[in-house]
């Protein structure tokens, strides 16, 4: 059974050009974040920079951790949350954002040097940057709501996840709605029903529905966090040319959203004229550059 998450090129420019215009705003926030060492989250920036920061050991309950468990973290910011050491034994930790070269710069500006560096990736194409059944765990906190399609991200996660491995979404509830859809905030996490979805204005998908054929799905939601874990039981059943309708699809939708943002058609510069006296021209003549 396929899980194919192929939108309509209108929904797809709609989210994009949404990604888009939240970039500066994302940016901004994290730039500060730096330059302030992390302002009122001060103990969540001085958590980060810790070498032997402990993860939560209940993120791989039931799970084999005998060996070095490898761990990507998807929409990391700057630096991950996650940490760095398993029960007192380092994991082998990878952390990924689509702005991996601006938060770089703004940590050289600030003199931060992270234990793990963030590098370039999109939660939605993690195939495109990791091999497929590659990792451990996936883990993503509080970005899936940021992306421009968080359920091709899902799938994504799915497909760089060993089979026995996990994904956990760890998301605020409904953080689009109350944000106003804001920035790069377009989606929501949420339980109705005992089941994970993921929803906005205009679509609404649950996760169980959506892909428990390859993955055993549990939720729960606590005061504002919503986490969600899917344990990949199998491979996904994925048409031949995804790949080649995946690049058609963001060719298409980057084209529009860019024209949907504004681009317009620049009219034809004015050719200079000069009046040059020469041999030939010993009256003169009108030149145009």
């Amino acid at each position: 059974m396929s899980f194919s998450t192929t939108q309509s090129n209108e929904a797809l420019v709609r989210q994009l050009t949404a990604w888009l215009d939240g970039i500066d705003y994302e940016i901004n926030f994290w730039g500060e974040w730096m330059r302030n060492k992390g302002g009122q989250w001060a103990s969540d920036f001085i958590g980060r920079q810790d070498p032997d920061r402990p993860v939560d050991p209940a993120l791989f309950e039931g799970m084999d951790i005998s060996g070095t468990p490898k761990v990507l973290d998807v929409g990391a910011g700057p630096a991950t949350f996650f940490g760095y050491k398993l029960n007192g034994k380092p994991i082998e930790l990878s952390a990924c954002d689509p702005l991996a070269p601006q938060y770089a710069k703004m940590a050289e500006e600030n003199g931060i040097a992270w234990p793990v560096a963030t590098v370039s990736g999109f939660a939605e194409d993690l195939s495109a940057f990791y091999p497929c059944g590659s990792f451990d765990m996936v883990v993503c906190r509080n970005a899936l709501d940021h992306s421009f399609d968080p359920v091709r991200g899902i799938e994504e996660m799915l497909l760089v996840l060993k089979i026995g491995g996990r994904v956990n979404l760890i998301h605020y509830a409904n953080e689009a709605e109350e944000g106003n859809y804001i920035g790069f905030h377009q989606w929501n996490f949420d339980v109705a029903g005992g089941r994970p979805i993921v929803w906005n204005k205009s679509s609404r998908v649950d996760l169980i529905e959506r892909f428990g054929n390859c993955a055993d799905i549990t939720c729960d939601k606590k005061e504002r966090w919503v986490r969600s874990r899917l344990d990949k039981k199998r491979e996904p059943e994925l048409p031949e040319n995804r790949a080649q309708v995946r690049i058609a699809e963001l060719l298409l939708a980057t084209r529009d959203a860019f024209l949907s943002r504004g681009a317009k058609p620049r009219p034809p510069e004015k050719k200079k004229r000069q009046f040059v006296i020469s041999a030939a021209h010993p009256e003169g003549v009108l030149v145009e550059d």
